[in-house]
């Protein structure tokens, strides 16, 4: 029977932000930290956490989110208020960087949207 590589598939989850893998890469590209650092803030060993990253992410606006971050925490004997402040902080980023790329974009539709007499009006 053949060995499944978690590295592997903890790597593909990192770019599903349905899986703690996607959290996990977003603090870790936030801080700058390798997956040993990582490991270390956590409490948990890189085997662990390749694990951990194939937990699907509680959602914050899910009724269960603290007992979901508290059962995930029991699993991999990591303390629970380090998994949920990399949750909130890695989510609470890709917000911010969606809504950073939106403004730019909106403001770049609104400078393409002067018509050609608004912009000679603009010379005179």
């Amino acid at each position: 029977m053949a060995t499944i590589d978690l590295s592997l598939l903890a790597a593909k989850s990192s770019k599903d932000d349905v899986f703690l893998g996607w959290a996990l890469e977003q603090f870790s590209k936030s801080y700058d930290y390798s997956a040993a650092n990582l490991a270390d803030y956590l409490g948990c060993s890189e085997d662990q956490l390749h694990k951990l990253a194939l937990c699907l992410l509680p959602h914050e606006n899910d009724q269960q989110f603290l007992s979901k971050v508290d059962r995930i925490s029991s699993r991999f004997e990591i303390k629970p208020s380090k998994l949920l402040q990399l949750i909130r902080e890695s989510t609470a980023i890709a917000r911010l960087v969606t809504n950073c790329q939106s403004s730019t974009e909106t403001m770049l539709l609104a400078a393409r949207d002067k018509t050609s007499s608004e912009a000679k009006d603009d010379e005179e």
